[in-house]
């Protein structure tokens, strides 16, 4: 009493009708609805479609599906994180790089302002011969330390692709999953949907 039409099939759908943490099964009382002939055929056609193994194992596939679409964009969102971390750290080591560079430059620089002087100066050159000695030994080093970040760069470099290589993979998954349902009949609107990907791009997955 007092319910309008829309409101007593809604009822039907009440979402404390659940049962347990199962939220897709109901458990209706049909004697609530005893002598309404249309509330009844409504029920009688749910309890038909409840009855279709076909369908529970549709919604048994979607939902495992769904899972792994959200635990695989957890797995992306970490390496995402993961990638620009070390891309902070290659870029710091590129600036230090950098200014070493700049120092090696600045050393060269002062070399050859010493070379200079030593032609003037021939009474000084073997004292200037021994700094300039000592300067390019440490230029060395410098360089030594700088082949050696270069390398760490180009490991880390390495990593990066491989862990492109992964996600590449993850993709090529999420194609076959979205084949497996094209497969089960569903259209590329539904997978897309169920998979919260645009249509486009689930067609071109599909191709």
């Amino acid at each position: 009493p007092g319910k309008s039409r829309l409101d007593r099939v809604l009822s039907i759908f009440d979402q404390s009708n659940g049962e347990g943490r199962n939220k897709r099964v109901f458990s209706i009382d049909d004697s609530l609805y005893t002598g309404d002939d249309d509330m009844e055929h409504i029920l009688q056609r749910l309890a038909m479609a409840a009855g279709d193994a076909q369908m529970r194992q549709q919604m048994n596939i979607e939902e495992e599906f769904i899972s792994a679409i959200e635990r695989r964009d957890t797995e992306i969102l970490h390496r995402d994180y993961e990638l620009a971390k070390k891309n902070v750290l290659i870029n710091e080591q590129q600036s230090r790089i950098d200014e070493q560079r700049s120092q090696i430059d600045e050393q060269q620089s002062q070399i050859d302002e010493q070379q200079s002087q030593i032609d003037e100066q021939r009474s000084q050159l073997d004292e200037q011969r021994s700094q300039i000695d000592e300067q390019r030994s440490q230029i060395d080093e410098q360089r030594s330390q700088i082949d050696e970040q270069r390398s760490q760069i180009d490991e880390q470099r390495s990593q990066i692709d491989e862990q492109k290589s992964m996600l590449a993979k993850k993709d090529e998954s999420l194609k076959k999953s979205i084949l497996m349902l094209h497969a089960a009949k569903l259209s590329a609107e539904a997978i897309a949907t169920n998979l919260d990907m645009s249509p486009d791009e689930v067609r071109r997955l599909m191709e």
